[in-house]
């Protein structure tokens, strides 16, 4: 969902975007390609990076992931009025970017002890 918003970005960028290492980045990264769902071409400013595009098969992906995000956003907030939805809202995405900034730390902290 990353590269349907921008494409012809960097590993690192979606790897800080989501919170992962860069090697787990590089992992999905390749299986991507793999199944033919993104492209890369070396960067014409710097020869060492990769940009990443997707290609015409996962283009054609983004609409069923929006919605089964969808799908699962209203399941979970079915018993939500629309104003309480504004309200809890803000507060979930904040709890889970704290979330996920914990587990960075950790993932950090596990692999300097190696």
């Amino acid at each position: 969902m990353i590269l349907a918003n921008k494409e012809g970005i960097i590993q690192e960028e979606i790897a800080a975007d989501v919170h992962i290492d860069k090697r787990t980045a590089a992992r999905a990264l390749k299986k991507l390609e793999d199944k033919n769902y993104i492209f890369m071409e070396i960067d014409s400013k710097n020869r060492r990076r990769y940009l990443i595009y997707l290609t015409e098969n996962g283009k054609k992906l983004v609409p069923k992931i929006i919605a089964i995000n969808n799908e699962w956003e209203d399941f979970l907030c079915c018993k939500f009025s629309s104003e309480e939805y504004d309200q809890i809202y803000p507060i979930l995405k904040g709890l889970a970017m704290k979330s996920l900034e914990k587990v960075e730390i950790m993932e950090n902290l596990t692999n300097e002890l190696k």
